[in-house]
């Protein structure tokens, strides 16, 4: 694997930082989990998280540039790179742009949205543009946006707003659908009331609906009357 690193195009200089923390063993576990295509070399998240705490306060801009997007590595550590930024938001949001168009799997979009930290003035900004994203025709720019929501919105003030927005997903891919599942859960863990009343009534597909219900089953947030109760709504 060390031999074949000079096939890809990766700078030097990003090279240097994770060639020590290539872990063979971790990337033949996390090819079975992402697409076949992605190419990772196996370097853990915890150390791609600290490298963006590096380079986030001495040559940010410059190191980023210096990121290609052929492996998984590169990208993630542009996601969370954007993730520490203090910049604007105005500033940000044109990274998130540019970042959305590399998110193709759920490792980077589920990693990028928890690591991002919001102000309630961002969080009100960045509101419209997630509702955007549902909208949209990318799979996986759809779950950004659902994950987004999932890390951030579901809160007292906004959780009907969330649960409407769940129901109107109409994104068919596997990973679109299966993150309003998660999502549903996770408001049900929350707001069980709430969340109760919208699986007695909503739209959601009869698959996600029922995986939403699994997802219920299998948390251990959960009591046993409440997982009992829930067999109910099984369509």
């Amino acid at each position: 694997m060390y031999e074949q690193l000079n096939q890809f195009k990766i700078h030097p200089d990003v090279l240097n930082r994770i060639r020590p923390y290539i872990d063979l063993k971790y990337q033949m576990f996390m090819k079975k989990m992402l697409p076949r295509e992605t190419v990772i070399l196996g370097v853990r998240l915890p150390v791609l998280r600290k490298i963006a705490q590096q380079v986030i306060h001495k040559n940010k801009d410059e190191f980023l540039l210096k990121l290609t997007t052929e492996t998984f590595e590169e990208r993630m550590l542009y996601g969370f790179i954007i993730a520490l930024m203090k910049e604007p938001f105005s500033i940000k949001q044109k990274y998130i742009d540019t970042y959305l168009n590399q998110i193709d799997n759920w490792s980077l979009c589920d990693s990028f949205c928890a690591a991002l930290r919001w102000t309630s003035i961002e969080k009100q900004l960045l509101f419209p543009m997630i509702c955007t994203w549902l909208k949209s025709d990318s799979e996986y720019r759809v779950r950004t946006g659902i994950v987004m929501l999932i890390n951030h919105y579901i809160d007292a003030e906004r959780i009907d707003i969330c649960l409407k927005l769940f129901e109107r997903v109409y994104h068919t891919g596997y990973y679109a659908q299966m993150a309003v599942a998660w999502a549903v859960s996770v408001c049900f863990v929350k707001f069980p009331k709430q969340t109760e009343s919208f699986l007695a009534h909503n739209q959601l597909k009869d698959w996600t609906h029922n995986k939403s219900l699994q997802k219920i089953y299998e948390s251990h947030r959960v009591s046993p009357d409440e997982k009992e109760r829930m067999k109910q709504y099984k369509r």
